[in-house]
């Protein structure tokens, strides 16, 4: 699953779906192996183009956090605090 199918995941028929932490792992798996300037491009970019369609919402981003978090190490959860602070902006 990548990051686009992860989204929609998240979202069927514009019903809001709470994202499974199954959901969260198979993406992750998806970006085995890439960088994390390759993962932080892909998910700005995804961010950018769900805040210009206006389907990006801070409710989400929190969502997000909460599913990921308890699957990352502490400097892990420290980049992802980072990244979703430039998301928030």
């Amino acid at each position: 699953m990548d990051l686009k199918t992860f989204k929609n995941a998240a979202r069927k028929s514009g019903e809001s779906k709470k994202i499974t932490e199954e959901e969260v792992r198979n993406a992750a798996k998806t970006y085995e192996g890439k960088n994390e300037e390759e993962l932080l491009a892909d998910i700005l970019s995804m961010a950018r183009e769900n805040k210009a369609n206006g389907t990006l919402s801070a409710e989400q981003l929190k969502d997000f956090e909460a599913r990921v978090s308890p699957i990352l190490n502490a400097e892990q959860k420290e980049r992802l605090r980072k990244v979703l602070g430039m998301l928030g902006n």
